[in-house]
C-alpha cells in the first residue's frame, strides 16, 4: 500500500492525513495485515467490505488506533498541574477531584496523574480523593495499561524524583512496574470516544493527540461538544500541545498562558 492509496482510504472514512503522516507506517502495515485476513488485495474492495461489515469495520477502526505516549508528556503542562491546578481544584473539591483520559492508550498519562498527585496532595493539610476514568477503544490497549510495565524510553520525560519512587525495575533496568499504590484508584474502560462517554462530570478531562489529531474536523464538532459539557465548573480540558479547537465554545478560557489547556469559566458551558 502507497501513500497515495493510504490516504485515499483514510479520507474515505473522516481520517486527518496530516495526523496519521508521521505514523503511518505502523499503521498500513495492520491495515494490509488486515487486507489479507479479508482476501482483498485492492482498496477499492477494501472499502466496500468496510461499508457493508460492521464487523470488518470494527477491526479497521482497531487498526487505526495509536498508542504512542509517555510519561510526562510535554513537561510544562504537569509542572502546571502540580504547581497550579491541582493544588486549585483540591482547595475547592472537598468529594473528592474526578479525573477523565479520553484515548489512553496504554496508561501513561493516567499513571503520570496519579504520580504527580501524590506530590500534591503531601502538602495539603486536607486530601481530596483522586478517581481517574481511563477509556480507549482498544482492548489490547486497555490490557498493556493494566499490567503497567514499560520499557525505559516510555520514562525518559520523567523527573528522577519520580523514575525512582514510583516504578519497580526488573530485567536489568530495561522494564519499569508501576508501583501498586499508583495504580489503585484507576477504572479502566473500553469505549469508543464517538459513540460513549462516562458520565461525568469532571474537574479534568484529558483529551489528547486523538480526536483533533486523527480526525477530520467536521467529525470532531459534535463530539468535543458532548465532551466538553461532561466538565464541572471550573474544570480543565486539556489537548494536544500541537492541537488547536475547531470552534471556540463559549466559556472555555485559557488560564495559565498554554494554548491546550483551557479551563471552564462559567456554567453551564453553551455548545
Amino acid at each position: 500500500m502507497d501513500d497515495r492509496e493510504f490516504e485515499k482510504l483514510i479520507l474515505r472514512f473522516g481520517r486527518s492525513w496530516a495526523g496519521y503522516r508521521k505514523v503511518r507506517r505502523g499503521v498500513k502495515k495492520r491495515i494490509v495485515r488486515h487486507m489479507h485476513q479479508l482476501n482483498c488485495r485492492h482498496i477499492d474492495a477494501y472499502v466496500r467490505i468496510l461499508e457493508r461489515d460492521p464487523s470488518a469495520r470494527k477491526q479497521f477502526k482497531l487498526a487505526m488506533t495509536v498508542s504512542i505516549s509517555r510519561f510526562y508528556r510535554d513537561p510544562e503542562l504537569w509542572q502546571i498541574l502540580e504547581k497550579r491546578i491541582l493544588p486549585d481544584l483540591a482547595a475547592k473539591q472537598v468529594d473528592g477531584i474526578r479525573a477523565w483520559s479520553a484515548g489512553c492508550a496504554r496508561g501513561e498519562e493516567c499513571y503520570s496523574l496519579n504520580m504527580v498527585w501524590r506530590q500534591v496532595a503531601r502538602n495539603l493539610a486536607k486530601v481530596p480523593s483522586l478517581s481517574i476514568t481511563a477509556t480507549d477503544l482498544n482492548p489490547a490497549y486497555l490490557e498493556m495499561a493494566r499490567k503497567g510495565i514499560f520499557a525505559r524510553r516510555s520514562l525518559r520525560d520523567l523527573p528522577a524524583h519520580l523514575r525512582s519512587c514510583c516504578f519497580i525495575s526488573s530485567r536489568g533496568r530495561s522494564r519499569f512496574s508501576v508501583k501498586p499504590e499508583y495504580r489503585e484508584n484507576i477504572r479502566w474502560e473500553a469505549g469508543d470516544i464517538f459513540t460513549r462517554h462516562p458520565k461525568g462530570p469532571f474537574e479534568i478531562i484529558f483529551l489528547r493527540n486523538n480526536l483533533l489529531t486523527y480526525h477530520e474536523t467536521d467529525r470532531t464538532i459534535p463530539v468535543l461538544k458532548k465532551i466538553v459539557k461532561r466538565l464541572a465548573p471550573s474544570g480543565y480540558l486539556v489537548v494536544g500541545n500541537r492541537e488547536k479547537l475547531p470552534l471556540e465554545i463559549d466559556g472555555l478560557k485559557y488560564p495559565t498562558g498554554l494554548p491546550y489547556l483551557l479551563s471552564v469559566q462559567k456554567s453551564p458551558i453553551s455548545c
